[in-house]
């Protein structure tokens, strides 16, 4: 566990301002964290880190809507980590319809990584009112970029959005000339959880989603490579010489056990920001150290032994597994009920 790397997805809010019609988070709520259970919380990663070897920590305000947390709780929760966790980086993912003046302040002081979400033609981002969030994201998405923030998307694929991955392509690389760097966009499939659960004509199949993979990736070199496009950008590095090759992360690491980490507004602890949202929590930073938790947690050994058991055996063979390692252990347990 030496010289680890560790993301932390803080959900410190369960309040959203939008309505986005496959949300896996499910109907927005009144929850949010406190100052103490703040303090609490950077107290936990302090102790943890120092004891586990991490060395590069990442803090990302995820929710909910983490803006709506207010830029004065966003500074004191970045002014608190910084003091007592060296070299602490922060990310922050918004749907950018209440960024202000002050938070944009914010946002640049503590150079957190801004991220966002994007449906420029399917109309399934929506705002608290119901309707089509994608011009109230353009003026943030305006604003941030005018006062010299970088920002990417990700961008949710579900059926409505089959057969458009060249306009989609398109308009990521008009949005990046105009904030005069290259756009970064993500594509996820639609989960089947929270509001889309269920509902066929949100989810796709595999084989749609692949075809859908395969137009942007064909899209994206065709146009000679104009955006930063996950998790395409990092798979060719990977297939390329040793020398340029870039990490792969998240489930395609084959160790998130290790690498990331959630906690709510609750103190709840789960294995990352999804399985939050599927509320499988490990336990609570009120009744146990973080430590134990991650490193007792049934679920948490599952996941940290799953590709060495997946190799052995329903992956043995596969020319791909060293790439994939058997995938997200969050869709294994959407689609089987267990991470393994």
């Amino acid at each position: 566990m030496t010289g680890r790397r560790l993301t932390v997805i803080l959900k410190a809010l369960d309040a959203c301002n939008g309505a986005c019609t496959f949300c896996s988070v499910g109907p927005a709520g009144r929850s949010r964290m406190s100052t103490p259970d703040l303090d609490l919380f950077v107290e936990e990663m302090r102790v943890y880190s120092a004891a586990a070897g991490v060395t590069s920590l990442n803090i990302t305000f995820h929710g909910g809507e983490p803006t709506l947390m207010g830029h004065e709780w966003i500074d004191h929760a970045c002014g608190r980590a910084r003091a007592l966790l060296p070299g602490v980086s922060f990310s922050m993912q918004s749907n950018l319809l209440s960024v202000t003046p002050g938070m944009i302040e914010v946002i640049g002081r503590h150079r957190i990584d801004l991220g966002s979400s994007i449906d420029p033609f399917c109309g399934e981002r929506r705002d608290a009112s119901g309707r089509d969030a994608f011009p109230a994201w353009l003026a943030g998405f305006r604003r941030v970029s005018e006062a010299g923030l970088a920002v990417g998307a990700i961008f949710v694929v579900t059926r409505a959005a089959l057969g458009r991955a060249r306009e989609l392509l398109a308009i990521a690389e008009s949005l990046g000339q105009c904030s005069g760097s290259a756009f970064g966009l993500q594509l996820n499939p639609v989960y089947p959880q929270g509001r889309a659960a269920g509902e066929v004509d949100t989810l796709v199949t595999p084989a749609e989603l692949g075809a859908f993979l395969v137009d942007a990736w064909e899209a994206w070199e065709d146009r000679g490579r104009r955006i930063r496009l996950a998790p395409f950008e990092t798979l060719a590095t990977h297939f390329g010489p040793d020398a340029e090759r870039k990490p792969l992360v998240c489930s395609f690491g084959g160790a998130c056990a290790d690498s990331h980490v959630g906690v709510d507004f609750d103190l709840r602890v789960a294995g990352c920001g999804r399985r939050l949202d599927s509320k499988a929590f490990a336990g609570s930073l009120r009744e146990r150290r973080l430590a134990e938790i991650l490193e007792t947690g049934e679920e948490r050994i599952a996941v940290r032994r799953r590709a060495a058991i997946l190799e052995r055996g329903e992956c043995s063979g596969c020319p791909w597994f060293a790439t994939c390692h058997g995938g997200c252990p969050d869709d294994a347990c959407l689609a089987y009920g267990d991470v393994g």
